[in-house]
């Protein structure tokens, strides 16, 4: 060996790999170990001052006069590792340049000129090989593209094994469509650090995508990032909601580094994906989709008016899928009437609950087996949301039933969250709400017979006039007196009760190491809400603890719900998607 070339050469022995001290390029980490290399020299600078690839480096800066001293600082730091530059390869002072293969300048980033005009100039492909390869230079430059999935789908027949090579009037109008498109790509821009981001969702019946923008500080609206891809096997036969929620799954997987360093506002026009986001609980697929977007900050926003011309261009592409809004498949989307057919001699209460922003209201309205109507209104005194004046409601108008001496009930109310959580459909996550349906189900014992219906808000009308305090209202042929109860307390610290717990029972050494404050990492996942012991599941899902009498009976109870059912789910998991634990 020339002695010459000892130095660029590698070798392993049984004990041991050497080489010296200059790398050869050859190796397979030999790229990992270089970037390495320049993360530990510029770890301070990257990102800031410093953007480096390998061995292709940046340095920035905002304004020319301090442009000199962040590159003397970098020279110094060069000099300090003993790191060597290509005089023939360094360009200094300049307001724009390659880097990556791409135009950076101070307006943004543009593709490279000689890169389009390479793919512009490139005839048909006339087999496979050729299509993998203009496919193949398309996806290098796929972030400035907007909706290239839409416009690919016309080759997805070529792509398929055993299919002949065939070149349509389809595919040759696909192609022309997007040299046309390369010719005028849009400039990118990085994205301003404390500004929220803005993704536009677009979907057809062979693709999704998506845009992220950002308005910078002069309200002007720039585009940051196309993302989009072609939908595969049962993907096709989505509903537009789903489609929709796959786009916005799919965004969050491409550009999470955006998502995690940006609070993100979902510009949608359709209802079902914002319903979908803000519901308590799912199953299935779009379960799992909501559990990876639970990490993300993200707020959905109606969109007002096109303000960009990016915008456009991915509207222009993805041709708005003809399909109704209302879903069938998201259950509960538009509430619907339920016939129930009840007893001779039962009582009906209507509820409702309006919260306002200092205090909120409740409205029952109890009537008899003969007609007569007793209304009552009460003014909660004291800040709660939406969801606890439905509970207050609730539990006001069973409490009163109660007191009347009332054994058979159905109650019918326009809160859908409330009424689940009550029958079981919905999981309970809100730890402000846990006391209330705990307190629900204790009232709902000391009836006969208990019938739970659900209506649209319009035609509960009355009650809701009585919970916000509206003008009085003809519940039957005259007018009623209502008589207005200011309430300074919760429902459920007025009806709180310490449980007399037995020395073995599971609860009360919980409790007494809660209070002691040990045992922190064990029980983390347990909290003490107006004196009641709830533990919080995967996905969390609050559960109360409950003791060994109460268990017998809530099992006894589900079984005989469930013996019908195919043993799929156990017993014990099924009284833990109804709210109760026990371990």
């Amino acid at each position: 060996m020339s002695p010459k070339d000892a130095e660029k050469t590698a070798f392993r022995i049984p004990y041991g790999n050497f080489y010296y001290t200059v790398m050869p390029f050859c190796l397979k980490n030999a790229g990992a170990t270089y970037q390495r290399a320049m993360t530990a020299v510029f770890h301070d600078m990257m990102g800031k001052e410093v953007e480096d690839y390998v061995d292709d480096l940046v340095v920035k800066s905002k304004t020319r006069e301090g442009h000199q001293e962040v590159l003397r600082r970098v020279l110094e730091r060069c000099r300090l590792y003993g790191l060597k530059m290509n005089p023939k390869k360094c360009a200094f002072g300049v307001s724009s340049g390659k880097f990556l293969g791409f135009q950076v300048h101070q307006r943004g980033i543009d593709v490279d000129p000689e890169k389009t005009k390479a793919i512009n100039s490139l005839a048909p492909p006339r087999n496979l090989k050729e299509l993998k390869s203009f496919m193949g230079r398309l996806s290098y430059i796929r972030r400035f593209i907007p909706g290239l999935a839409a416009t690919m789908s016309a080759f997805t027949l070529l792509l398929k094994k055993g299919k002949p090579y065939e070149w349509s009037e389809k595919c040759q109008e696909a192609y022309k469509k997007v040299q046309q498109i390369i010719t005028k790509l849009p400039t990118m821009k990085a994205p301003i650090s404390g500004l929220p981001l803005k993704l536009y969702l677009v979907a057809t019946n062979t693709a999704v995508g998506a845009l992220l923008a950002q308005d910078d500080h002069s309200g002007e609206e720039s585009p940051i990032y196309y993302v989009s891809r072609q939908l595969r096997g049962v993907e096709m036969r989505y509903p537009k909601t789903e489609l929709l929620c796959l786009a916005l799954v799919y965004a969050a997987q491409c550009l999470r580094h955006y998502f995690l360093a940006h609070k993100l506002h979902l510009i949608v026009k359709s209802d079902p994906v914002r319903y979908l986001l803000t519901r308590p609980v799912l199953s299935g697929r779009l379960a799992r989709w909501l559990l990876q977007l639970s990490e993300f900050d993200i707020t959905c926003t109606t969109p007002k008016a096109i303000k960009g011309q990016a915008v456009i261009d991915m509207l222009a592409l993805f041709p708005e899928v003809k399909e109704s809004t209302i879903s069938k498949e998201v259950l509960g989307e538009l509430p619907e009437m339920v016939a129930v057919v009840t007893e001779a001699g039962s009582w009906t209460l209507y509820f409702d609950g309006s919260s306002r922003s200092k205090g909120g209201g409740a409205g029952v309205v109890l009537v008899n087996p003969e007609g007569q109507a007793t209304a009552l209104s009460f003014k909660l005194n004291f800040p709660c949301t939406n969801n606890t004046a439905e509970y207050e409601a609730f539990i006001t108008g069973m409490s009163t039933a109660r007191e009347m001496g009332v054994e058979r009930i159905k109650i019918i109310g326009d809160s859908n969250l409330v009424l689940s959580q009550l029958q079981g459909n919905f999981a309970m996550k809100e730890p402000a709400l846990a006391p209330y349906r705990t307190a629900a189900e204790r009232l709902v014992r000391y009836f006969k017979q208990v019938v739970l219906e659900h209506i649209p808000g319009v035609t509960n009308r009355y009650v809701d006039a009585l919970a916000t305090l509206g003008s009085r209202l003809s519940f039957i042929e005259e007018q009623p007196n209502i008589a207005v109860i200011k309430k300074d307390t919760p429902v459920v610290e007025a009806m709180a009760q310490e449980e007399q717990l037995e020395e073995d029972d599971w609860r009360k050494l919980v409790k007494e190491k809660i209070g002691k404050g040990s045992d922190i990492k064990e029980l983390k996942d347990y909290a003490i809400i107006f004196g009641e012991l709830y533990r919080r599941l995967m996905g969390g899902i609050l559960t109360r603890c409950i003791g060994i009498t109460e268990v017998q009976e809530k099992l006894q109870e589900v079984h005989e719900v469930t013996c019908n059912l195919e043993p799929i789910i156990s017993l014990y998991r099924r009284m833990q998607r109804k709210g109760y634990y026990w371990p």
